[in-house]
């Protein structure tokens, strides 16, 4: 036998500080978002029934309890975010004890055995940079990239793996079409497209930037992108042909086209961006002027479902699907689609990581349950089947703060009330279920008929 040296498949959780643990001495974008109301007071509260996030379940100060029931899990990774407003809470003066205080959930993550995936944007930045316009101005592109660098010079000897960006499409699709993200505004297309095309460029001379820093070479970089797509609600039969309003059908496909899986595609294979934010009307178009497409060392998708519209325009599920508490129903099948159109796009090779998925359940946890063994069955057999996919982190850890949904949606897969002042977690049984499928997963995968023994990280194959 040899000795081929790769890195293990990744199992593991994904969490958002932000989501558990609030702004903390310094108040974020999300942090103002949660204590004001929209179009001065006449649309009601930000967050539903008016809840703010607190301390959410305290992971900040609590870390070293949650990191040790990631681990009891089976977990080999540990997906988090960097807080920039805590680490810079005023534009160039860096917080020390901030900085220490995440060295030192680093190290915590690295003695246990867990590799740390940082996230440097997960939705939240600091207040002065919303009050600078954010990603809505290309002229704070440099702002973000100066953070991604010193963020590199202060954790770059404790971590490999980094995301650049969290989601561009959802952050620029919620805080300007729906507003139930910040700044909370309300069909601006434009304003969306351009968000979404300052974060990729963000993205693009961020990688480059800490990539020309020492170990920055041996350094993984990607960006992570909510895989989502829109279809008609099957209804109706008519001479044995399923009958869909023709406007469904137009309206998903307008709506597949604004989400843009396609559009981000392209431009990490090609440096080209096209978006059609109103169909063929005025697109929004731009090219790295460098040849060749823009760094990127893997792409991370976040994958819970897909969208179902009925003929009212409301969400909906087909006949024999599990509705979540999303309005989703569960759909593992789509992540093979997912995982085709990716590799069709930048190659079968080109690194996937599973950086986020799961189930809002605020039942009796058999949703999450479904969940648990639906996905993972499909990513197991994704991995069989040779797909280059090399990890899963699921969503999430704990029940905590989701964004405009408040307290309401619960993903955890230990169970924790906001109310509870002694911050308990409680065990599912879907978290149980999990913990049998990462040890399953770590063990060995079956590659296109070969059985590979996986060993610390090493994978034996045939000399």
């Amino acid at each position: 036998m040899s000795e081929a040296k790769e890195d293990p498949f990744y199992v593991g959780f994904a969490i958002s500080v932000w989501q558990n643990s609030g702004d903390g001495p310094t108040v974020s974008n999300w942090g103002d978002w949660c204590n004001r109301r929209r179009f001065f007071g006449l649309l009601g509260n930000t967050i539903a029934r008016g809840e703010k996030c607190g301390i959410s379940c305290n992971f900040w100060n609590l870390y070293k309890e949650d990191i040790d029931r990631a681990v009891s899990l089976g977990s080999n990774c540990f997906r988090l975010s960097l807080e920039w407003h805590r680490l810079e809470p005023e534009r160039g003066k860096y917080d020390p004890i901030a900085i220490q205080h995440y060295r030192d959930i680093f190290a915590y993550c690295k003695a246990k055995g867990l590799e740390p995936f940082v996230t440097l944007h997960h939705f939240v930045h600091p207040l002065w940079f919303e009050k600078l316009g954010a990603f809505t101005n290309k002229a704070n592109i440099p702002i973000f990239v100066e953070y991604a660098r010193r963020s590199f010079r202060l954790f770059g000897d404790l971590i490999k793996y980094w995301t650049t960006f969290n989601e561009p499409g959802v952050m620029s699709f919620a805080g300007f079409i729906n507003g139930s993200f910040p700044p909370g505004h309300i069909a601006r297309f434009w304003k969306m497209g351009h968000s979404i095309l300052n974060m990729l460029r963000a993205h693009t001379l961020a990688y480059a930037a800490m990539k020309a820093e020492p170990r920055g070479e041996n350094t993984v970089i990607g960006l992570v992108h909510n895989w989502f797509t829109f279809e008609p609600k099957k209804s109706g039969i008519t001479n044995g042909i399923v009958v869909t309003p023709f406007y469904l059908k137009w309206l998903c496909a307008w709506l597949n086209s604004l989400w843009g899986n396609d559009a981000i595609l392209e431009y990490l294979r090609s440096g080209k961006f096209v978006y059609h934010p109103m169909g063929p009307i005025f697109p929004i178009k731009y090219e790295e002027p460098e040849a060749g497409p823009p760094g990127c060392d893997y792409f991370g998708i976040n994958y819970y479902s897909r969208g179902v519209m009925d003929w009212k325009l409301s969400p909906a599920c087909n006949d024999g699907e599990t509705m979540t508490d999303m309005p989703y129903a569960l759909h593992p099948q789509g992540l093979a689609h997912a995982l085709d159109s990716i590799a069709a796009a930048l190659g079968p090779d080109f690194p996937v990581y599973l950086t986020e998925t799961g189930a809002a359940d605020s039942g009796d946890d058999s949703i999450r349950q479904k969940c648990v063994d639906g996905y993972m069955s499909a990513i197991e057999s994704a991995v069989k089947m040779g797909r280059a996919l090399k990890g899963v982190m699921w969503w999430s850890l704990t029940d905590n703060f989701e964004w405009q949904f408040g307290w309401g949606m619960k993903f955890g897969v230990f169970g924790w009330s906001h109310e509870d002042v002694e911050q308990k977690r409680v065990l599912r049984e879907s978290g149980r279920m999990l913990g049998e499928w990462y040890e399953r997963m770590k063990k060995g995968v079956v590659v296109d008929g070969v059985e590979k023994e996986k060993d610390n990280g090493v994978v034996l194959v045939p000399a």
